[in-house]
């Protein structure tokens, strides 16, 4: 795998940032989720797409690089009641990782070695 940065940030713009790759990462365990729990719960999804924004503050005094909001948007291609869909999602979410991580907020360490 390759990743780069923009021109614009000391990069040379060759790959994909690495943030794109964060977010095709989550928006694809969120998509198989998805279909996992429908099938589990008995339901035919004929199509599963999964979109993914975040917000950020790009100013150069941004308090936190972190993302400000984080929004998915689904799409699924099903007859089922929203009610049947709203339960779909809600079993989603409590087993995505990467959702639970962003909404949680969790101890995080990094070390630092040498060799």
């Amino acid at each position: 795998m390759q990743a780069d940065m923009p021109e614009a940030c000391g990069g040379n713009g060759s790959a994909p940032n690495p943030g794109v790759y964060v977010r095709a990462g989550m928006a694809s365990c969120l998509a198989i989720l998805v279909k996992m729990s429908a099938t589990d719960m008995g339901l035919d999804l004929a199509r599963v797409e999964v979109d993914l924004e975040m917000d950020f503050d790009n100013a150069a005094d941004a308090v936190t690089p972190a993302p400000l909001e984080t929004r998915f948007r689904i799409r699924v291609d099903t007859y089922v009641s929203e009610a049947v869909l709203e339960e779909l999602l809600e079993r989603s979410l409590a087993h995505d990782p990467f959702y639970v991580a962003l909404r949680n907020a969790q101890s995080v360490h990094a070390i630092i070695e040498t060799g």
